[in-house]
């Protein structure tokens, strides 16, 4: 079996999938629903332990007051259970119900999706231009999903480094360590992507094999980067967009008044997110003040130049992937709410 971005799903590995997951409990006698939900990162990052006390719980109790007995929501895990990159696949086969991940994970599918990195729009204007009934038709096409809602974390990527810059020049011949989103901006600046595991960071920048690494800064503590971070470099560009995607057979098969309930659960969830991230943030960056990293703001002729790099490369990027859905989605970026 093929998986996302050209990995192949053993047979054996595929079947031990289902058997930890467990099948879908969908419409019994008594119609009760079970929601089986997985995320792309691990429970113990902020950003998953708070999709489930604020979305997973709020959905839970509210179908208990409203509907007692027909919905059950049930964690089963993280990348420790299903791999990132097969996670897609867990969705569109049914394995698992409720996904909640960056589209980043699964862009080989849907390249168009990267071009969310530059929305200026909360999720909830996103909705009301429309730009939500657009993005659904393309999952339920695509990877076989019903698209519920960004949950609008509200984060912006931001350089860490080792040493100081000034300009965009002083990025040329960097070792940069990046992602799949932002590897493109990395050669624009002249600089170096590097490929390194999450886990090998802190040990690439310590040694000097990169000399600086793209991060939202909420997730600096939770990946132990703050004492090698020296300096963190301002303006933040791109917003990191996660979603709650659903499997469309289990979408379904849901009566109406769960599927509502799950919808109103979570718009109010992509709201409450994105005042949590914006808290967070605010003390995250006191707290790398305390600990001695130093902040650096480019000029605002700089600044410009950067913003516009990053959003031009990201769009040619899907553009040569996805010309249609690409050309569609700036439409709707473009949209007053």
């Amino acid at each position: 079996m093929r998986g996302v971005r050209g990995y192949h799903i053993p047979a054996v590995l595929f079947s031990a999938i289902v058997l930890v997951l467990g099948p879908v409990s969908m419409a019994s006698a008594a119609e009760q629903y079970t929601i089986n939900c997985i995320a792309g990162f691990a429970k113990s990052t902020q950003v998953t332990s708070f999709f489930i006390k604020d979305f997973m719980t709020s959905v839970q109790k509210a179908a208990d007051e409203k509907y007692p007995g027909q919905l059950k929501m049930v964690f089963k895990g993280g990348p420790e259970l299903v791999p990132i990159n097969e996670q897609i696949v867990a969705i569109e086969k049914g394995m698992v119900d409720l996904m909640y991940t960056s589209p980043g994970f699964y862009a080989s599918k849907m390249p168009e999706l990267d071009l969310m990195n530059i929305t200026t729009m909360k999720p909830w204007e996103e909705k009301a231009v429309g730009m939500n009934d657009y993005l659904d038709k393309l999952h339920n096409e695509k990877v076989n999903a019903h698209y519920l809602v960004r949950n609008g974390i509200g984060r912006g990527h931001q350089f860490g480094l080792i040493k100081p810059v000034e300009k965009l020049e002083d990025f040329k011949g960097m070792g940069i360590r990046g992602n799949p989103t932002t590897v493109q901006i990395v050669k624009a600046l002249g600089a170096n992507p590097v490929q390194v595991a999450p886990a090998d960071v802190y040990t690439a920048l310590e040694r000097g094999v990169v000399q600086a690494h793209i991060t939202p800064p909420i997730m600096l503590r939770t990946l132990g980067l703050v004492k090698v971070t020296k300096y963190l470099l301002f303006p933040q560009f791109f917003d990191s967009p996660n979603v709650l995607i659903v499997n469309l057979n289990t979408w379904k098969k849901l009566p109406k008044h769960l599927q509502d309930l799950l919808t109103e659960e979570a718009d109010k969830h992509s709201r409450n997110m994105v005042a949590y991230n914006a808290d967070l943030e605010k003390n995250e960056l006191e707290f790398f003040k305390s600990q001695g990293m130093k902040f650096i703001d480019l000029p605002k002729p700089e600044a410009d130049k950067f913003m516009k790099l990053a959003n031009d490369t990201l769009t040619q990027v899907v553009m040569e992937k996805a010309p249609n859905e690409g050309k569609k989605i700036l439409e709707y970026l473009q949209k007053k709410p």
